[in-house]
Order: C-alpha cells, then sequence, then structure tokens
C-alpha cells in the first residue's frame, strides 16, 4: 500500500487570484449608493410606517400646501411662523372633524 504525502513539495504552488473590480473605491461611495436606494418609494412607506399619527397629519397638511420640511427649514423666521400657524389650525380643523363624525356615530 502506498500512501501520499498531503503537502508535495515538489508540486507546483497554487496560485490565488484575488479580483479585485472595487479597486479605488472609497467606503464613502459604497455608502453613498446604499443611501440612494434607500431613497425610493419603500423607502418613503417605511418612513411613513414609522411616524406617529400626529406627525403623519402634519405631513398631510404639509402636501396639501406643496410644502416639505426642508421647505420650511429655508423660509425666514416670519414665513415658518405663519405657515407652522396654518398648520395648527388644519390639524386642529381635522381634528374637530373627526370627533363631530364619531359623536355622530354613537349619538
Amino acid at each position: 500500500m502506498k500512501i501520499q504525502a498531503i503537502n508535495d513539495n515538489n508540486a507546483a504552488p497554487a496560485s490565488v487570484s484575488v479580483k479585485s473590480s472595487n479597486k479605488g473605491v472609497s467606503f464613502g461611495s459604497f455608502m453613498a449608493a446604499a443611501t440612494a436606494a434607500e431613497s425610493g418609494p419603500a423607502a418613503e412607506l417605511a418612513a411613513y410606517a414609522k411616524m406617529t399619527p400626529a406627525q403623519r397629519m402634519r405631513a398631510s397638511v404639509l402636501s396639501s400646501m406643496g410644502l416639505k420640511e426642508s421647505d420650511l427649514a429655508n423660509m425666514s423666521a416670519a414665513d415658518r411662523q405663519a405657515i407652522e400657524e396654518k398648520i395648527a389650525a388644519k390639524i386642529k380643523e381635522k381634528l374637530d372633524e373627526e370627533i363631530q363624525k364619531k359623536a355622530l356615530k354613537i349619538g
């Protein structure tokens, strides 16, 4: 019976080839691509699902006014205050309507 050596020193060494198609690409660019991938409709739905009911109301009112939170952030303090007052009034109206509807259902 002949036993072969597992480590044959006469055998040609196996060549290991590491192909790096990402050579020169930074971690930051990977993160930017991942963040961009998270900005589609699925990401918007996930963000909406994480909102509280009050945040959803606010987002709805802002949307009906054709605004976003970033728009508010870029306004002057006086303009922003005026919009915030309109938002509060519209939210109050919606809440009052909901209370009226529930009161009619009960009574």
